[in-house]
Formats: structure tokens, C-alpha cells, sequence
């Protein structure tokens, strides 16, 4: 007993010691073909692949390696046809680069990658040489020994006598941060993870910035006169006056400037002697006027909706009742003529996943730990993990996101409303939404609205100025930052018995790290072979690594409404294989060049405020000089191997947390009082501690 008290002492003490360590900020690839490009004189052989992914388009749900439907594809890209069970193009060339064969032992019969697991489980992965899953789902199988491990294989201590996998160990060199996102707790490797993009902002405000304009801008409005919406039930301010702070901004140009934030009277208590929704709008233009009115703006919308945004959570609230107590005004140009009422906050869709992005937004309120990957895990200053769900700031926060519901401003039946974000805008009564720029800003949504109204603007926007560390200091900041997903894949260690096969299974998936040129298997696999176009736009700026355009043979068949559909990660994995979710970084470089120009101009507005240092990404920002400052801006994991005993421990205590905050419940949550004082009492602190201390050794044993 003394043995294992002294040894849980030493872990702990250990945790301590690591989480004061710097983090490195992540550094581009460095091009080396000759160690990093697929061996040469490889000889034949052949692997089984079994990449199920459920991908819902013209009536078949199994995306795979080999194409699917009993139509054939005709492609008008590289003029093959491509029938049921041939390797799609991506895979065809993998085929060919690697010399080996490859089989698709994938089945329509498994509903989806989950059934596909579980299956192949039951039989011990019998005739699979390669599969995706789950990290998580992946590990747990490793270090049973069904999964090769593959640390062993980034060192020449294996029995190759060479790093096999040249490009991963890369990747987990230049990235030490993500290493603890795929390390077991017995330091074992047993998957490669999938990036959906890296060091980059992933979901973000989203405005109707035209109508920004229209309450700001416009000389002589003539506003609502109907009752104004204030907040009432909504009671948070987050902003103590008075105030008096400089925030640093962007320019157009990367440079900075400097804004002072002075006021003596919060915007949400002023908006309180407002009765209708002209007086609202007037409050909160004087305000505006008064505080940014001389200090560098084009316009005072850009205090809102620019590059050198310097709004803060207060102002953002009182703009959503602003919009929510004008609807005539704002769509006074509808061609149907003004409407009743406008929406103001709203989710993608009613699903709960979708849901969840509301109080995901709860970084608007400066709140660590909303956005995390894992849970609600997020690093403190001292680099030690914590779970916001504790948080009294993060109760609070749902608090207020409840008080803005029954106010109106979030919209109602959140889980009945279907589609939301597509029928609202597409209709044009909708302001705001916390999702992906890209995804959520298509062409054919915007030339919808502009049919409504002509006007019609839908963008990217900083999200406010937060004194996000306690110490008066304001900033833009997200912790919402591209990293890795759930998704990965694997090798079962039945293949250890062939080693031809093992080497090949490893240079694959090694393979799809290495992005440097145009026929790299991480190229092809983001933008198909260079039939669909070999022309460079420009280098990644997070990865280093060039971006190809998509030809125009490969547009037209992405925007065919019979094939594509517009929809271009869709198409890419359905018709040639591309971007599977399996391990490998996708980079922005496929997004940027189909954006809307409502998605380019919001996206060119947030990166530019990046480039110039004012919007800070965590787990890329870092403070020169100061490590210890920097654990701040660490980003916790999507996965961290926790041990056996206290994964059955968490499981066995943690189900009334969880279901508070499970994705089922999401709307409820929002929309219905939270009664802390019964959940707290259910989150001990003996259950708090024991639950963050089993991920804090998790972290420190995957980076030891």
C-alpha cells in the first residue's frame, strides 16, 4: 500500500512538474524528399482496408475506398469510368505509388463506422490490415495488443533498424502540444489522427453585418416604434464601469493602432429606459458615437463587423436586442415588404450537436473551457487541466444564455426548428449564428436572401474584446482552434506476422503526413491527382505546404446539382476517395478556394486581425520571453488515455454530470433554469478532483 501511495505521489508530483513546461508553437514541415517521399523499389504486395464513413447523398450511406453505387461515375476529369467496387481515383493512385494492391473489405451491410467496429471487434480484426474508428476506440484496443503500436516505428529501434514513419514523427516533433492527443497511457502509439485543418480558427461568429450597418451607418433611420426589447430576464454584465482600458487593434494592412474603451455607464443598463425600439437604437448609437466615435473609424459599424473591431460582450448584447426591437426597419427592402419579427441567436439545425454551439459561444463571455475538443477540459495559468462545467463563470454564463432565451433573443423551440440556420437565412430574418465560416456561408443560401433583399450581407466577424485573464488586459482570443478530431485509423496487429505487409500498412499512413508536392499522398488525398488540378495557388500558412487549385473540370463536376451538388467535401469524398476521415491534416487550402465571397470576406477579415497578432488562437499564441505566461494559451486534446481504473471510476460516478451536458439535453439546457446547487452537490469536489486528476496524469504520462 506504501508502494502505491508513494508511486501516485510521484505521478502527481510529476503532473505538476510537466504542466510548467513551455509549449512550442507549431512550425511548418521542412520539404526533405529524400527522407520524407515513398521508398523506392518497393515490392509487391497487397492490404485490406476497411474505411466505412457514412456519408448520406443519392440514397447510398457507405463511403469507402471503391465507388459504391451500381451507376457507374463517369468522370469528366480524367475521362475513366469508374464502376461498382473500382478503386476511387485517390485510392488508385495511393494503389499504384505504394505498390500494393489494395482491397476494399468495407461493407454496405454495416450501417456506419460504429457497426463496422463493433463487428470487427467480435472478430478480432481477422483479414483487415488497415480500418478507421476512433482514436479513443483505437487505443483502448492497442493496449490490449489488437493495434500495432506505432511509437516504435518514428525511432530506428524496431525491426526495420529505420524510422518507417519519417513524416508522422515530423508532424509529432514540430507539434509536441498534440502528442498527448495520441499516446496511450503505456506510451503507445496505436493510430494517426485526423486533422480537420490545424492552428487555425474553426468555428466563429457569423453576422448579418448589412443590418450592423443599417442600425449604425445609416443617416436619418427611421427605426421601430413598436415596445423595445431590453433585457430582463437576461441580468449578466460583464464589463465593470467604469471602464477605462486600451485595446490594441488590426489595420487592413497587419499594422496595429491603438483604441481606448472609456465609458461610465454600462450600454445594457442604459438600454433600459428605452420603451420602443427607435429609443434602443439611438442609446446604442450615441454610445457607440461617443466611446469609438473619434478614434480611427471608417465607420462606426466597424467597431461591430471590422478588422479593428474592439467591441465588447456588453455592447454585442445590447446589439442583439438592438436587432431584436427593429424588425420592421431592417427589412424595410424585403420583397415581400417589412416583417414582425426577426431572430436574433440561433444554431445550425435542432440536432443537440448543433445545438451545443450556443454554449460553445460562451467564449463571447470570456469563458476558458466552452470550446474544448474533450468535454470541457481547458488549461488554467499554471498549464494544469480543468473542467469548466465547475466553473461558477460557466454556470453563470449558461444562466445568462437562459435569461437571453426568455428574453427572445435566442430562438425559441430550439430543438423543433429543423434547419435553422439555412431556413432563416435563406428567408433573411435571421443575425447571428456560432459555426464554421465555411460551411455555413454557400453561395446558393446567399443568392436566396439576396432574391429577399437585396442588401444582404453575411460574414465573419471578430468575436468582442474580453479581459479574458482577470488582469484588465482586453483582447480578441478563441480557444475554438482547428486541430484533431475524433476520427483516425489504424493498423490491427494481425499484420505483424507479414512484414512486407506491416512496412507498406506503415508507409501509408505515414504517408498521408506528407504534403510537400503535388503527387505527395497527402496531396492527392486533399485534392485528388493532379488531373484535377496541378496549378499552386499559394502556401498554407499554418502548414507550410503549397495549395492546389481545383481545375475547372473538377469545379463543374463539384457544382453539378446531379453529382456534386455544390458541396465540395461531399464530393471529394464520395466521387474520388479525398479527405476520408482518417489520419491525415486537411488543410484550409480546399475551403479557400470555394468560399462564397461572403465566406472570403469574413474569413480575409478574422485572419488578417491574426496575421497582425490582436486576435490571439490558443495553442498557436505565445508570449516571446515568457513560458510561463504562455501555458495560458495551451489547448487541451481531443483524447487523453486515461487509465483503466480511472476510466471505470469515471464511469461509474460521472452519469449525472454527463447527462446535464450531453448533447441531448443542449436545449434544455439553454431554455430551462439549471438547478447548480443540486448539480454541484452532485459534482463533489471528491468526484471533481479524481476526475481532472486522472486526465492531468493522462497528460503528463503522454508527454513524459
Amino acid at each position: 500500500m506504501k508502494k502505491l501511495l508513494l508511486s501516485l505521489f510521484l505521478v502527481l508530483g510529476f503532473v505538476v512538474l510537466v504542466g510548467c513546461k513551455k509549449q512550442e508553437p507549431p512550425k511548418p514541415p521542412v520539404v526533405d524528399d529524400t527522407i520524407y517521399d515513398i521508398p523506392e523499389g518497393l515490392e509487391p504486395t497487397s492490404l485490406n482496408v476497411a474505411i466505412n464513413y457514412k456519408l448520406n447523398t443519392h440514397g447510398v450511406a457507405l463511403s469507402s475506398i471503391s465507388w459504391q453505387l451500381d451507376s457507374p461515375y463517369i468522370s469528366t476529369v480524367n475521362g475513366k469510368t469508374y464502376s461498382k467496387g473500382d478503386l476511387l481515383p485517390v485510392w488508385e493512385h495511393i494503389s499504384t505509388a505504394i505498390n500494393a494492391t489494395l482491397v476494399d473489405v468495407a461493407t454496405a451491410s454495416d450501417a456506419d463506422t460504429a457497426s463496422q467496429w463493433t463487428r470487427l471487434v467480435n472478430s478480432n480484426f481477422e483479414g483487415v490490415d488497415l480500418v478507421n474508428g476512433t482514436g479513443p476506440n483505437i487505443a483502448e484496443q492497442g493496449v490490449l495488443g489488437k493495434f500495432v503500436d506505432l511509437s516504435q516505428y518514428i525511432t530506428e529501434s524496431n525491426e526495420f533498424g529505420q524510422v518507417v514513419m519519417p513524416n508522422f514523427k515530423k508532424f509529432l516533433d514540430d507539434n509536441p502540444g498534440y502528442r498527448s492527443s495520441v499516446t496511450s497511457y503505456n506510451q503507445g502509439i496505436y493510430f494517426t489522427p485526423y486533422f480537420d485543418g490545424l492552428n487555425e480558427f474553426e468555428q466563429i461568429n457569423l453576422m448579418r453585418i448589412d443590418w450592423v450597418k443599417d442600425i449604425l451607418d445609416v443617416e436619418n433611420p427611421t427605426f421601430d416604434t413598436t415596445p423595445a426589447f431590453k433585457p430582463t430576464a437576461y441580468t449578466t454584465r460583464v464589463v465593470p464601469t467604469p471602464i477605462n482600458t486600451v485595446i490594441k487593434v488590426a489595420t487592413s494592412s497587419t499594422t496595429t493602432r491603438n483604441v481606448t474603451k472609456a465609458y461610465t455607464t454600462n450600454i445594457l443598463d442604459a438600454l433600459q429606459s428605452a420603451t420602443t425600439g427607435a429609443d434602443a437604437a439611438n442609446i446604442l448609437r450615441t454610445h457607440i458615437q461617443t466611446t469609438y466615435g473619434q478614434q480611427g473609424y471608417a465607420k462606426l459599424s466597424d467597431v461591430y463587423v471590422g478588422t479593428d473591431a474592439a467591441y465588447d460582450t456588453d455592447e454585442l448584447v445590447a446589439l442583439y436586442y438592438v436587432i431584436k426591437s427593429n424588425p420592421h426597419y431592417l427589412t424595410r427592402e424585403h420583397a415581400g415588404g417589412p416583417k414582425d419579427a426577426v431572430e436574433v441567436i440561433f444554431p445550425r439545425e435542432s440536432a443537440g450537436n448543433r445545438v451545443r454551439n450556443i454554449v460553445r459561444s460562451l467564449e463571447n463571455w470570456g469563458i476558458k473551457g466552452v470550446a474544448s475538443k474533450l468535454d470541457y477540459l481547458y488549461f488554467d495559468a499554471q498549464g494544469r487541466l480543468q473542467d469548466a462545467r465547475r466553473d461558477a463563470k460557466t454556470q453563470a454564463g449558461i444562466d445568462g444564455l437562459n435569461g437571453l432565451y426568455q428574453d427572445g433573443v435566442i430562438v425559441n423551440n430550439l430543438s423543433g426548428g429543423g434547419a435553422w440556420a439555412q431556413n432563416l437565412l435563406t428567408q433573411s430574418i435571421g443575425f447571428t449564428e456560432y459555426d464554421y465560416n465555411a460551411s455555413q456561408t454557400p453561395i446558393a443560401w446567399i443568392n436566396q436572401a439576396r432574391q429577399v433583399d437585396p442588401t444582404f450581407e453575411w460574414q465573419s466577424v471578430l468575436p468582442p474584446v474580453n479581459n479574458w485573464k482577470g488582469d484588465g488586459e482586453y483582447f480578441h482570443f478563441t480557444e475554438f482552434v482547428r486541430n484533431g478530431k475524433s476520427e483516425a485509423w489504424g493498423i490491427p496487429a494481425n499484420i505483424s506476422t507479414n512484414k512486407v505487409k506491416l512496412r507498406r500498412a506503415l508507409i501509408l499512413a505515414d504517408q498521408l503526413y506528407n504534403m510537400n508536392k503535388r503527387d505527395s499522398l497527402g496531396t492527392v488525398n486533399l485534392y485528388g491527382p493532379a488531373a484535377w488540378g496541378d496549378e499552386k495557388i499559394t502556401d498554407s500558412p499554418s502548414l507550410g505546404v503549397p495549395i492546389f487549385r481545383l481545375n475547372t473540370a473538377a469545379l463543374t463536376e463539384l457544382n453539378d446539382p446531379l453529382l456534386g451538388e455544390g458541396n465540395m467535401i461531399n464530393y471529394l469524398r464520395r466521387y474520388l476517395g479525398a479527405t476520408m476521415p482518417i489520419g491525415h491534416i486537411r488543410d484550409m487550402g480546399l475551403e479557400l478556394q470555394t468560399l462564397s465571397g461572403e465566406g472570403e470576406a469574413g474569413y480575409n477579415r478574422v485572419t488578417t486581425a491574426f496575421q497582425a497578432g490582436t486576435f490571439r488562437l490558443g495553442g498557436v499564441y505565445k508570449i516571446e520571453g515568457d513560458p510561463a505566461a504562455s501555458l495560458w494559451y495551451k489547448v487541451a486534446g481531443v483524447y487523453y488515455a486515461i487509465l483503466p481504473s480511472s476510466a471505470s471510476y469515471i464511469a461509474a460516478n460521472f452519469g449525472p454530470i454527463v447527462d446535464v451536458f450531453k448533447d441531448s439535453n443542449y436545449a434544455n439546457l439553454i431554455s430551462n433554469p439549471v438547478d447548480w446547487t443540486a448539480f454541484n452537490a452532485a459534482y463533489t469536489s471528491e468526484l471533481y478532483n479524481n476526475y481532472i486528476s486522472a486526465y492531468r496524469i493522462a497528460d503528463a504520462l503522454a508527454n513524459a
